[in-house]
């Protein structure tokens, strides 16, 4: 007889010896062994797919970190070359408008002796002179800063 544990319920923990007194019970013990062996060794198998299907997710999650982390290091830098340009472009538009006002205000003060008529064709001369210089320098300090394009920054590069 088996026993049972002292609840009443479950499986019995050590066989009958009668059990495997024939040879077909040992047979279909044997196959049952051998049925959960396989699904065993199928488990196994499943398992380390799945871990070899995750480290290759891994991998390539690890390269597109790379990817992004290196295009936000480009980003950042070329915002700071920009950013350097355009406080380089105000400054110097700031000391071309000081020049401006300051030519001016040294104009305004009218030498001893002069004409009023000389004065304001002086003055009108030099402002539409002044005008275009600052124009010309705007337009020369406008120009592009060299270095990477947006798209080299924002696009893809074809995977391999």
């Amino acid at each position: 007889m088996s026993q049972t544990p002292a609840n009443g319920t479950g499986a019995a923990l050590e066989p009958q010896d009668d059990d495997f007194a024939t040879d077909e019970a040992v047979e279909s013990a044997a196959l049952a062994g051998a049925a959960a062996v396989q699904r065993l060794v199928a488990e196994r198998n499943n398992l380390r797919q799945r871990v070899i299907a995750q480290q290759h997710e891994l991998g390539s999650m690890r390269a597109a970190n790379d990817e992004l982390r290196r295009r936000l290091f480009a980003i950042h830098q070329r915002y700071v070359e920009v950013a350097k340009g355009v406080v380089g472009q105000l400054e110097q538009f700031d000391g071309t408008i000081r020049n401006v006002l300051q030519e001016r205000s040294n104009g305004a003060a009218r030498p001893h002796g002069a004409s009023a008529a000389q004065d304001a064709a002086s003055s009108q001369r030099p402002a539409s002179a002044e005008a275009a210089t600052l124009a010309q320098r705007l337009a020369a300090t406008a120009a592009p800063a060299v270095g990477l394009d947006d798209e080299d920054i924002l696009e893809p590069e074809p995977e391999s």
